[in-house]
């Protein structure tokens, strides 16, 4: 399981807002103000905080710290499908058009790329479901942790 903490930000239907330190190796880098890799995610991440909605089971407050917990099944399923669905369109594409000539084939790469970007959205709603879902393990109250005791 893949923890961090946060501290709720808002209560909403039974679901509670938390916000969390992001957390990137490119923070610790001695180079991170002249990498391009650190620039370019520093721009398309917007701020240091990441803000997101969790099933409430341990009826938390605002203000209250808590410790996020992800399945790592739940991430390895969804990196597969994001990286492998778009490339299997994309190689799929350009080997069943590779007869017809490159030209074709790239053609046919790129619509078979595009495919794989656009199937993403519904096949990985329904692939990730639940798994894939953060929940709030405990709430931290001092220097006494709270847990939750429901097991998926």
């Amino acid at each position: 399981m893949l923890e961090a903490r946060g501290r709720v930000v808002a209560i909403e239907d039974g679901m509670a807002w938390v916000e969390s330190p992001r957390q990137s190796a490119c923070g610790s880098c001695a180079s991170k103000g002249h990498c391009g890799t650190g620039l370019l995610g520093d721009a398309l991440m917007g701020g240091k905080v990441s803000r997101m909605a969790v099933r409430d089971t341990l009826g938390v407050r605002v203000g209250d710290e808590v410790i996020l917990g992800l399945p790592e099944e739940g991430v390895v399923r969804a990196s597969l499908l994001l990286y492998g669905l778009p490339l299997a369109g994309f190689v799929g594409g350009m080997a069943l058009f590779q007869p017809a000539g490159e030209g074709w084939s790239l053609l046919a790469g790129g619509l078979g790329l595009v495919g794989g970007l656009l199937l993403l959205g519904p096949l990985g709603r329904r692939a990730a479901g639940r798994q894939a879902e953060p929940r709030i393990l405990a709430r931290i109250q001092g220097p006494v942790v709270a847990r939750c005791n429901v097991h998926p």
